[in-house]
């Protein structure tokens, strides 16, 4: 039954330290700061048995109201209670500046303060090693470089243009022989008497003036599209898109 009381009044004791932790504000510094500080200070001494971690925060803020000796060595005292040692160090320090030569344990407090150091730099993290850092970016993609152009082609294409020139010039020259001698069959007759068809001579130059006009419009066909394909052939190359024919590269450009 009194295991049961007990166990009771604990739960109820700590229940309210925490209320009351989480209720406090830090009033502000005004010019009765002194007194105010005061206050705080007794009520963290009688809280800091249950509730250090209210304690604390009320030391502190005694300290920023009344920066005082005696209250950052008690901010020092139960921060390292509590296991915050940073605030501990920084209290311990600033309580050896405030005290100067009055404080009657400088030596010792300045012993404590860099075991608390080393203790410190003992159980803080390792800093990242280069394995645990991220990869670095991979390097930017190249952009790739057009292939060179290809004097076969342009070769090729100039061929052709050149080859639909003299077609175009060879298909002219055979129909001006074709007029030529179609005009030579016309001038063996004359008005009067009709022309010798059944004359050797007449049907021969016939028969080769008929022949030099298909040749002619062969020709005339078939030179438009050498040059139209030399055309391609260069405008293509100069563009650049690469191929190959065979076992040989070539280059072509769209």
């Amino acid at each position: 039954m009194r295991l049961g009381v007990a166990a009771a009044l604990f739960s109820a004791c700590v229940v309210s330290a925490t209320i009351a932790h989480a209720d406090f504000v830090c009033p502000r510094s005004d010019h009765n700061r002194e007194k105010r500080a005061r206050a705080i200070f007794e009520e963290a001494v009688q809280l800091e048995a249950a509730d250090p971690e209210g304690a604390l925060v009320r030391y502190q803020c005694a300290g920023k109201l009344a920066d005082r000796p005696a209250i950052q060595l008690r901010i020092g005292s139960v921060a390292e209670r509590v296991g915050k040692d940073d605030i501990a160090i920084a209290a311990f320090e600033r309580y050896l500046e405030l005290a100067g030569a009055s404080a009657p344990d400088a030596e010792s407090m300045r012993a404590h303060v860099k075991e608390l150091r080393d203790r410190r730099a003992k159980t803080a993290p390792p800093p990242p090693s280069a394995s645990a850092s991220p990869p670095p970016p991979p390097p930017p993609k190249e952009q790739p470089t057009p292939p060179p152009e290809s004097p076969e082609m342009t070769y090729l294409g100039w061929g052709l243009v050149g080859a639909g020139v003299i077609a175009g010039a060879v298909g002219g020259g055979f129909l001006i022989d074709a007029k030529s001698k179609s005009d030579d069959v016309q001038a063996l007759g004359s008005p009067d008497r009709p022309v010798p068809w059944d004359n050797d001579e007449a049907r021969g130059k016939y028969e080769s003036a008929t022949t030099s006009q298909t040749i002619g419009i062969v020709f005339l066909v078939l030179a438009p599209a050498l040059v139209a394909g030399g055309v391609v052939v260069l405008l293509t190359q100069r563009n650049g898109v690469s191929f190959t024919s065979g076992s040989r590269p070539f280059t072509l450009r769209f």
